[in-house]
């Protein structure tokens, strides 16, 4: 008979055989020459490898050095903080939800400046817009014309406001506007901050701009905006273009000529809230930042829904007004407008019995408009200090709109945020229950001389600062000094928490933390927290995925004696002699003595000889 066996089910037991590599000691199986010689091959493998992690990390940190000479930390942080709010501000105008009047309005709430251009297409027949952005070039986000055509008129939507009822033609007759070409002898003196120019050119309108910001800066520019327009006489393309600084500038030579290959006109008109609306009127055109009237002041109300500029009718003049201007190449001829439109006759008693359902119906949606607007704002205040809470807020109040576009409104969290550590920063406002060394009169000599001694040889470097580590009991003042140096802290005690830390903090605090458990507490690898990296780390905390984090702080690290662990004890190993020379190059560890503090206990006793803590 022919036995067959079912490989699937052989069963499978656990060898009795420690399966673990093993050294075995001398003379037991093998020789004593043999034992040696494998376990010194063995050993100097394994410092070859250790040293090659050594000389790489050598050379990372060199390359940082090189490549941050001279650099100060805190431009180098705040540098990459505006970077980021930069690339928030493009991912927020990206995502931005497509007809949703209440976003809309939180972003024109915040002022947001976004790093994009936008481009305005508009029909001088209807008050409908679309916008269509691209990202190239900052600018303030707002629809135009505006919805919201309630209250004070914004600053940016004034030309509207006062022009939005005239069309092109109207606006530049009645407003004087010199749209034609001067004279190639004629050069004016560029004196002024606001300038409305003309410029019949094939160039685009992106790189008169970018021109434009090069030329002056964009630090210096309160507005710019953009248009172009195909001549309906010639069909020749020519650009119209609003330029208003901050500070007036004087200028002997036309800026606009090269990049244009034309002379332009300087001097359209002296309106630039006419000028404003004209170049909007005629649509496809670019804006950076927000327009601000160098010559209107005072608040000004939008007018009543009966009389918004929408729902005007257009100035009533007689026919000789419209005759074509020799000096405007833009053909204005006479028009015999008709009558107005008879007003609406009274309703009738019928019709009194729809009106309570309509008007119900309305303040029903601007209820629930209001609603979600006052939801914003106070999600909005929240962000400034807390992301989370300010993400929880939207989830809970409004849970379909959290689903829908959570990501956006983290974006947007993020950006308020950082933006406001940036202004508290600039104001100086970060508050400190202590200020070192003001708030530690009392702290012992020698201690104040290494703590000195550090933060002028590294808090102020901006890589490869030796992170400090203080080992000394409890009560002595520790955590009071960590947290009275200068600007933001990121500080955490016992545990890691992901969500806790904060790129742009100025150093670090690790307080409370076994020298031996940072990797079981789920802190990132020591090497790379401590040590002042130039690169950003991987960390991750429970329930949470691998996220890039800027470990570029110098680091402080507070712990009591029976925490330090390996960090003091006697090395046995060549792997553990090289991890305590590695710290010992890293970082700048002080052991308090019996009688030392940053302030003195509130118990303490005195005896004849010396001072001895409770």
């Amino acid at each position: 008979n022919i036995v067959r066996y079912n490989v699937n089910d052989i069963p499978i037991i656990r060898s009795p055989i420690d399966a673990h590599l093993t050294i075995f000691q001398p003379d037991t199986i093998i020789e004593s020459n043999t034992f040696q010689r494998i376990h010194t091959s063995l050993d100097n493998k394994l410092n070859s490898i250790m040293t090659e992690d050594e000389e790489e990390e050598e050379d990372d940190d060199d390359n940082d050095v090189n490549s941050d000479t001279e650099q100060d930390l805190n431009k180098i942080l705040n540098r990459e903080r505006d970077e980021e709010i930069k690339q928030l501000s493009q991912s927020i105008l990206i995502q931005q939800p497509i007809n949703d009047e209440t976003t809309q309005c939180m972003i024109e709430q915040l002022n947001l400046a976004l790093d994009s251009t936008k481009r305005i297409t508009t029909d001088d027949s209807s008050a409908a817009s679309s916008i269509i952005s691209v990202t190239t070039t900052t600018t303030t986000q707002h629809l135009y014309p505006s919805m919201n055509q309630t209250g004070q008129v914004k600053d940016h939507d004034r030309p509207y406001a006062k022009y939005g009822h005239l069309n092109r033609q109207l606006i530049a007759q009645e407003c004087n506007f010199n749209l034609q070409s001067p004279p190639t002898s004629y050069i004016p003196r560029l004196h002024g901050k606001s300038f409305a120019i003309t410029s019949w050119t094939n160039v685009s309108k992106q790189l008169v701009m970018n021109k434009i910001k090069e030329e002056f800066g964009i630090e210096n520019i309160q507005y710019i905006c953009i248009g172009e327009e195909i001549s309906e006489l010639n069909h020749q393309q020519h650009l119209h273009i609003q330029i208003i600084f901050k500070e007036t500038i004087d200028r002997r030579k036309p800026f606009l000529d090269e990049i244009t290959e034309t002379h332009c006109n300087y001097q359209v008109t002296r309106n630039n809230l006419a000028w404003n609306e004209y170049i909007k009127k005629g649509g496809n055109c670019i804006e950076f930042n927000e327009f601000k009237s160098t010559t209107t002041r005072g608040s000004k109300q939008w007018p009543s829904s009966s009389s918004s500029p929408s729902s005007r009718s257009p100035r009533y003049r007689s026919p000789s007004t419209f005759s074509t201007r020799a000096t405007s190449p833009v053909a204005i001829t006479t028009v015999d407008l008709p009558p107005p439109p008879p007003l609406p006759s009274s309703p009738s008693p019928l019709d009194s019995s729809l009106v309570p359902k309509a008007t119900t119906t309305k303040a029903k949606a601007e209820e629930k408009r209001q609603h979600q607007l006052a939801i914003y704002k106070q999600a909005v205040a929240l962000a400034k200090n807390n992301v989370n809470h300010a993400m929880d807020l939207i989830q809970r109040e409004m849970i379909d709109k959290f689903v829908e576009r959570g990501t956006w409104y983290l974006a947007i969290f993020n950006y308020v945020h950082l933006r406001a550590q940036r202004e508290a920063d600039q104001r100086g406002e970060i508050d400190k229950d202590y200020i070192w060394p003001h708030s530690f009169p009392d702290c012992t000599p020698q201690l104040r001389e290494a703590v000195n001694r550090w933060i002028k040889e590294e808090f102020n470097r901006s890589s490869r600062a030796k992170c400090l580590i203080i080992i000394g009991p409890s009560s002595t003042g520790k955590t009071s000094f960590a947290m009275s140096l200068p600007d933001r802290v990121n500080y955490f005690q016992e545990r890691w928490n992901l969500d806790a830390w904060n790129d742009y903090a100025r150093y670090s605090v690790y307080d409370d933390i076994p020298w031996d458990d940072f990797s079981k507490l789920n802190f990132p690898n020591k090497k790379n927290l401590l040590t002042q990296k130039k690169f950003k780390i991987n960390a991750t905390d429970k329930y949470r995925g691998t996220k890039e984090i800027n470990a570029r702080q110098p680091a402080i690290v507070l712990m009591n004696p029976d925490d330090a662990g390996s960090l003091l004890e006697q090395p046995m190993t060549d792997r553990q002699k090289k991890t305590m020379e590695y710290w010992k190059e890293r970082a700048s560890i002080y052991i308090m003595g019996a009688n030392e503090y940053f302030y003195k206990r509130q118990h303490q006793t005195t005896t004849s000889n010396d001072n001895k803590s409770e």
